[in-house]
């Protein structure tokens, strides 16, 4: 069973637009990056005659949500889905499947999010609507049969990271709405494998996202195995050590064992690294006692008011090369992460100011790697066999 933390956290997921470029079916060209979108995302269509829209490609979440043609509070720009010009589109009536029922016996939903402003996280997001089905297309597969998916009516206007894209595709293991997520109902007809991967153009904009078989071309050397969590509707893998420049934090196993989820979520919907305090204090004091060999500007000149205090410095080229390399260790597999993808440009700043890629989720927070720790490597998340696999990534073909 999952822990009202992780199914929360699942429960509330987000989102940033590409033109309408096709790669071939197994691929489908992703937009977006780590940093400021935060977020990759890709174009479906939805509905006959089809509406292009754009989602974010979201492994945290498995919940398909699009914006309504009368949305309250949604941005103009982005596409909207209109059922009435859809001639398969059908509201799901209370008697299918429902979290609640509006007055008109039809199947409504009401998401709220807490990292939805790229300005300020702590402000919560919500979204509300009803449940539609209706066909789909994505990388050229059409679905056999229609999906059911929150349309948004009502949107908080904070919520920044639907200002760009339209809405969210989850790919996580986890149903709504009685059903699982598209990618599942794409294997259950039979139209791909029980698995999808990903990978991010090294250019920093974009990437590719493959259903099916892992895709040969993407990445370089072996696949590396690493046990998905069963019974959880999250990715989730056993982290068992954190290094920073080869040496250890010195924590346990068990310190990312005794965690919401019982372990790390991978979550390509998280641009950053997420760790609980325990985690996040070892890591901060293996950086200090760096300070006696290195001189690392934002930790060993900062005083008490350091990157791990979300203070952001301005660097030079110089000064960010003197971090160390940022290692993740998954049993006998490892996560490298340079210094670039966990000292991280800060958004809007035009004073080459930097911040650390790296928060602190609370005593009993959640354990979250994200793009920047996917950023090297073709990811592959493997269903049917239960386990994510990885390798480095071909950055002369995983091009958007």
């Amino acid at each position: 069973m999952v822990s009202a933390a992780v199914s929360q956290y699942l429960d509330t997921k987000w989102g940033h637009l590409l033109p309408n470029v096709r790669a071939p079916p197994s691929q489908i060209v992703m937009g977006g990056n780590i940093n400021p979108l935060g977020i990759f995302y890709i174009n479906m269509s939805v509905g006959q005659p089809a509406q292009s829209i754009s989602v974010a490609v979201d492994t945290g979440s498995f919940t398909m949500l699009v914006p309504g043609p009368n949305c309250q509070g949604c941005p103009k720009e982005p596409a909207k889905y209109d059922a009435t010009k859809s001639t398969t589109a059908k509201a799901l009536e209370c008697a299918d499947f429902c979290p609640f029922c509006n007055d008109n016996d039809i199947c409504a939903w009401q998401n709220t999010y807490q990292t939805c402003n790229l300005t300020d996280t702590t402000q919560p997001c919500t979204v509300s609507g009803l449940v539609y089905k209706d066909y789909f297309t994505v990388g050229g597969l059409t679905s056999k049969q229609p999906t059911r998916f929150g349309v948004i009516d009502k949107q908080t206007k904070n919520f920044q990271q639907l200002y760009v894209i339209d809405g969210i595709l989850g790919f996580s293991l986890g149903s709504t709405f009685g059903q699982p997520a598209q990618f599942l109902q794409l294997f259950q007809e039979g139209q791909i494998s029980k698995r999808f991967g990903m990978c991010f153009d090294s250019a920093g904009q974009g990437g590719i996202l493959t259903l099916g078989d892992a895709d040969t071309n993407l990445y370089q050397g072996q696949l590396q195995d690493i046990k998905i969590k069963t019974n959880s509707d999250a990715y989730v893998i056993a982290m068992t050590d954190v290094k920073v420049g080869g040496v250890s934090i010195g924590l346990p196993p068990s310190a990312y064992r005794n965690v919401p989820g019982g372990g790390c979520i991978v979550d390509s919907g998280t641009n950053i690294l997420l760790f609980p305090s325990p985690v996040f204090r070892a890591l901060k004091q293996s950086f200090i006692r760096k300070c006696s060999t290195t001189s690392l500007h934002g930790v060993c000149d900062a005083g008490s008011k350091t990157l791990f205090e979300s203070q952001c410095f301005t660097f030079t080229q110089d000064q960010l090369n003197q971090f160390p390399k940022l290692q993740l260790n998954f049993n006998n597999v490892p996560m490298d992460l340079p210094p670039s993808n966990y000292i991280l440009p800060k958004v809007g700043s035009t004073k080459n100011e930097y911040c650390l890629g790296i928060q602190n989720t609370g005593n009993r927070g959640l354990l979250i790697i994200g793009d920047t720790t996917m950023e090297s490597y073709y990811t592959v998340f493997d269903v049917a066999n239960n386990r994510l696999q990885i390798a480095p990534v071909n950055k002369q073909n995983c091009k958007a």
